[in-house]
This record gives C-alpha cells, structure tokens and sequence, in this order.
C-alpha cells in the first residue's frame, strides 16, 4: 500500500506532463494541417462547381449568401455565380447543407440562368480523406449522386446467388428509379439475392431481351418497374416459369403477373385536381410527357384521371407537353408565355417538371403562389425543400413490398393480397393558393 501511495503522484505527474505533450502536439498538427486542409476544401469545392456547371474552364465570382425561411426554418445558401472564358454568365453554383445519415451533406446544385438545374453533387468525408492523406495513404473524394448509386450499388460487379431480372424503361425520372431500386437492393442484400437491371431505352434493347431470356433462363423472378408489356412478351417470360411481380405498371391482373404493387394514380390526380378547383382554378394547364413516353408507365393514368376529374366539374385544362431534350423546361416556358393568356394554376405530371418551372416561372417575374399556383406529383427529394405542393407517393415502401412478394413467390409461398394499391396522398406546401382574382 505504501509503494502505491508514494507512486500516486508520480503517475499523476507523469499523466499531466504527457497530456501537456500530446496537447501541444495536437496544437502543432493543427496549425501546420490548416492551410493545406483548406486547400484541399477549396480544390474539392473547385471540382464540384466544375462537376455541376458541365465546363472545365468555369470562372467563379465571390460567394453570395443567402438566406430562406422554409416550412419555419432558416436555411443558409451559398451562391457561386459562375462565368465561361469570355466573361459570360453562365448561371449559379448553389452550395446548401441538408441531414444525412452520417451527418449533415454539402448540396451542390448547378443552375444555367433561366434555371434549368444542370447537375448537382454531395460531398462527404473531405476530413476523412485528409487524415488518410496525412498517412501517406491513397486520399479518396466521393461524389453522390443518383446515377452513381445505380451504377456502383444497385448494379454489382459479381453476381452473387441468386439473380432477379428488372425490367425499367429507359425513360423513367430518375428519383422514382433509384428509390425503387434502393427498396429492392435493401431487402434481396440481406436475403442472398442479387439484382440485374435490364433498361429498355430501345425497341432493339426491348426485342433483344424477350427473346434470350427464356434461351438463358437465368433468372428466379422478373420485375417490371412502370413498363408496359405486351401479350407475347408475357409468354415469352411465363416460358421461363419464373414470378413476374410489377411496380405501378399497367394492368397487372390482365396481363397475367403473378403479383403487383402500385399507387393509386387515380386517386392522386384526383386530390391534385380537386384541391386546385377548390382554390378557386379554374383556368388550369397540364403538363405531361409526350404520349410516345407515357404509354410506357403509369404516368398515362395520372394524366387522364386528372382529365376526368376537371372535365366532371365543368373545367377543361389546356395540356402542355414536354420532350426528353435538354432544354425541355424552357420549351414549356415558351409555350406558357406563347399561350393568349396565362393560367392560374399548373399541374405537373410529376416533381420532375415541376421544381425547375418553379425556378423558371419566377425567373421571368411571375410569383408563385400569388401569380400561378403549381402543384406536383411524386414528393420527390427536393419538393419539401422548395416548399413545393405535391401528391406523395413512397416508392422505397413499394419497392419493399414488392420484393417481399417476389421472395415469397420465389419460395412457392401463399400471398395474402398478390395486387395491392397504396394511397397517394395531398402535401400541401407554399405553392398553391386560393385564387384572388
């Protein structure tokens, strides 16, 4: 006991010295760490503008910050107006934090300057990268975005048990995609099963499919994701004896799937319509795909449920229509302005069309809600953030139960409800309002 006592404020002394030590040492590597961390945030913020304006020889401005209270809070953006060679505007970089899941992500989102969203990128882990590079380890700089997730996630490199074969047209919105192929990724993974995608961006990608896929037979299910296949390709996949679950795709009963989950477009559209005749919109536009596009998923029906619905209260929407080309918003800008009088309200096909009208509309001075009231249909990623009004579907929970299905079928177990319906249901945000006029 005396040893113990006598060497108590030996060890005390040498913990306080050695805390004094690393204190200072820690002192040290932060000041001689600071700069070139700094560096490396501004070359990783460099390469993000570059990445979300699509120009290599972009020059930036001095930073704008903005702020926005949004559904009650206060969210900070950081504009980057953003210059070509010769000195030309060429849009905006906007850097925003939003929560993740490890913590909060750095957004950036490339506008041109009518509004048109170029692209946009996440960065995550710059620190992490630091401190692996101050050990002389390979530094690394992640980049999330949806293609990206499809491409190094949904899609693996190596096969492994068991493969579902997942048909999706080459034209679906890219937020609906990548939400349903995270809710089938998340429950096969844990099952053993794999996922192979099959997008149909041709009718040669299309033909080539249906005819070696009862050749190869190298599939346990097939899904079909908002495609709409004809009676000989089902018996070309009902050859392979294999499940055939669909994901909001058309006549799924009729056309002989074994199973099949779906939102209730009809109901959806009908909330949109009703909640923009009961604001008082009378004079409304539709806006939607070409019908090339829409016959290939559900789409189709969202369009003539809100059709119904109107011309069943006496209103007629003029029906605007957009293409799959790059300017495709601003099209429809010019046919809005080109139109012998503006409407009151617009109702989107889907978030995808009606987030950068938002931006567009507002660019050429209308207010929204005051001037236009706009409504959407998805309650995409950004549609809470923009405050916009929209019907929500949740295509993670119907993806999830699709694939429940599927692994059900897989192992010749009895279904409950093989065809089930989700709800939609009416979000009303900050961008629809009752009419004044």
């Amino acid at each position: 006991m005396e040893k113990l006592k006598s060497s108590l404020p030996n060890m005390v002394g040498v913990l306080v010295g050695f805390s004094v030590i690393i204190g200072g040492l820690l002192a040290y590597v932060n000041h001689i760490t600071e700069n070139p961390i700094k560096h490396k945030q501004e070359q990783t913020l460099a390469a993000g503008i570059k990445t979300v304006m699509q120009n290599n020889n972009v020059k930036v401005a001095d930073p704008v910050t903005v702020k926005e209270t949004i559904d009650g809070k206060t969210a900070s953006f950081i504009i980057h107006p953003c210059a070509d060679n010769s000195g030309k505007k060429i849009g905006s970089a906007v850097e925003s934090t939003t929560n993740g899941f490890g913590g909060d992500l750095q957004v950036l989102v490339g506008f041109d300057n009518i509004g048109n969203i170029l692209g946009y990128t996440y960065f995550k882990d710059v620190m992490a990268g630091m401190y692996y590079g101050s050990y002389s380890l390979p530094t690394y700089q992640t980049r999330w975005n949806a293609n990206a997730f499809l491409l190094t996630t949904v899609i693996p490199a190596i096969l492994m048990f068991v493969i579902n074969a997942v048909l999706i047209s080459g034209r679906l919105n890219l937020w609906f995609s990548s939400s349903i192929m995270e809710g089938l990724n998340e429950s096969f993974h844990d099952e053993g099963y794999d996922i192979s995608i099959y997008q149909m961006s041709s009718a040669e990608e299309r033909r080539a499919f249906f005819d070696m896929l009862p050749v190869r037979r190298n599939v346990d299910a097939v899904i079909v994701i908002s495609f709409d296949i004809d009676s000989n390709e089902i018996r070309q996949l009902r050859s392979v004896d294999v499940p055939i679950i669909g994901i909001n795709s058309s006549l799924p009963e009729e056309r002989g799937f074994n199973a099949a989950v779906r939102i209730d477009d009809k109901q959806g559209s009908e909330l949109a319509a009703r909640h923009l005749m009961m604001l008082g919109h009378r004079d409304i536009v539709y806006i939607r795909s070409d019908r090339e596009v829409t016959l290939h998923f559900s789409v189709q029906g969202r369009y003539e449920s809100f059709m119904a619905c109107c011309q069943a209260n006496g209103v007629e929407p003029r029906v605007l229509v957009t293409d799959e080309s790059k300017n495709n918003i601003s099209k429809v800008v010019t046919q809005l302005l080109s139109l012998d009088h503006m409407p009151t309200a617009i109702a989107c096909q889907e978030d995808g069309i009606a987030v950068p009208l938002l931006f567009q509309l507002e660019r050429n001075g209308f207010t929204v809600p005051n001037d236009i009231s706009i409504i959407g249909y998805d309650d995409s990623i950004y549609a809470r953030d923009l405050g916009l009004t929209t019907v929500r579907q949740t295509p993670v929970e119907m993806a999830q139960e699709a694939a429940r299905m599927t692994l059900d079928l897989i192992e010749e177990r009895p279904l409950d409800e093989p065809f089930k319906t989700f709800p939609a249901q009416l979000i009303v945000r900050s961008t629809t309002a009752r009419l004044h006029r």
